[in-house]
């Protein structure tokens, strides 16, 4: 029996991990990117004039050979639609440009990853709306057939978003999955319809599932790593304001408008509420509020300082898998208030590493917001539990747990 394949179509960073764990393990015969940096290649980057070198470096960075897995593991495919779309998502240009690059990309990918699959691969773990083809693939070679699905079921979360952009019109503009194209929900849909097992993060997400018709026993949840070695609490500077957290895309899918309202009637003396992340849509929601300050997207270097600086962290989304930021804020040492729909009770108990809210209630998220501003033994107590639930959700921890479960179905 071969090893497996992991196909990341990009950036996901815990698809580096899924590849790390299993070619420690012995279970690795290829990791399919568009971009896949070795350290030779990062310094001739280095050498190229200024700007150039601090952008591209960066991007690159971001998406460098995994560690443990050999230079002859590593395939590349696809790389110009994905440097195309990298360029074509941080420009100005309309949503749905963006999207049809992305689409491109995920379809010229996902047909690459096809070709490579051989009759006796252990496995192949593709990532959602960038796996058709590979799946389809997996099935006629006997191969088992993995979906990466990171988000809740995307019929799921159309229905909810959808009644979000009637009850939040002035927001609907920042909904990106309240309408998929039909193009679009087909293709994920046969995804779902081929893949032996699918990956999911957390409990909530795999309900969603469930409530959309699919098999149970099709579903294995494995939550969500972080790097704890960058994400570390840090002394907290004195004479500074209580500053809240908002990080992630700054859109209504994430509870934007009910974090705004419940950060306003908190009205906590001199507090800011930081946004940090892209903005979709228009922005015009918190233009002029008091006490909100946008930072915008950072560099992935320049996250750890920013939780740091920050008391608490807020989420409270309405469709989720398990947000990156959420982890990084706990391993970072803050407590978190996070909506029932952010992450499931095996990442965050309420009344312990912080607490969690119902969607929609930017009362309750003031009353959290208060609790956590007048306690702060309360606040440092919480945010030691966060760190310390964090160590036990590491990327090398996830990547162990990914070819646990590969060897379990072998």
């Amino acid at each position: 029996m071969g090893g497996a394949i992991v196909a990341n179509p990009g950036g996901p960073r815990h698809m580096r991990w899924m590849a790390t764990g299993l070619a420690r393990e012995g279970l690795l015969r290829a990791y399919v990117t568009p971009v896949a940096a070795t350290p030779a290649g990062l310094r001739r980057v280095e050498r190229l004039p200024g700007p150039i070198s601090s952008r591209l470096g960066r991007e690159l960075s971001l998406r460098d050979l995994p560690p443990d897995v050999a230079p002859g593991q590593a395939i590349t495919a696809a790389t110009m639609p994905e440097l195309l779309q990298v360029a074509i998502r941080r420009s100005p240009l309309p949503w749905g440009i963006k999207s049809e690059a992305l689409r491109l990309r995920s379809v010229a990918f996902d047909k690459r990853v096809a070709r490579l699959l051989k009759a006796g691969d252990l496995a192949v773990i593709a990532a959602s709306n960038s796996a058709l083809a590979t799946l389809l693939s997996a099935g006629d070679l006997g191969v088992q057939a993995i979906l990466d699905y990171p988000i809740a079921h995307h019929a799921w979360a159309e229905r909810l978003l959808s009644d979000e952009a009637r009850l939040q019109p002035q927001l609907a503009d920042t909904l990106q999955l309240a309408e998929l194209p039909e193009r679009t929900r087909r293709r994920i849909g046969d995804e779902i319809e081929q893949a032996d097992r699918i990956l999911l993060l957390t409990s909530f997400q795999r309900q969603t599932f469930i409530e959309s018709g699919v098999e149970e026993e099709k579903l294995t949840v494995i939550p969500l790593g972080v790097e704890i070695d960058a994400f570390r609490p840090a002394p907290r500077e004195e004479d500074r304001p209580f500053r809240v957290l908002f990080a992630g895309q700054l859109t209504q899918r994430k509870g934007l408008s009910y974090a705004l309202e419940g950060f306003r009637k908190a009205a906590i003396p001199g507090a800011e509420l930081i946004l940090v992340g892209p903005v979709v849509g228009s922005g015009r929601p918190w233009r002029g509020m008091s006490g909100v300050r946008q930072v915008g997207r950072i560099p992935f270097g320049d996250l750890p300082s920013q939780f740091q600086a920050c008391d608490v962290f807020l989420l409270p989304s309405l469709v989720e898998g398990l947000p990156q930021t959420l982890l990084e804020a706990m391993a970072c040492g803050l407590p978190v208030v996070v909506s029932e729909n952010t992450a499931g009770p095996e990442v965050v108990a309420d009344g312990s590493q912080g607490y969690v809210v119902p969607i929609r209630d930017p009362d309750s998220i003031a009353e959290r917001l208060l609790e956590l501003y007048d306690n702060p033994e309360r606040r440092r107590t919480m945010g030691a539990e966060a760190r310390r639930r964090a160590e036990e959700l590491s990327g090398d921890t996830y990547g162990l747990r990914i070819a646990e479960a590969l060897r379990g179905a072998d």
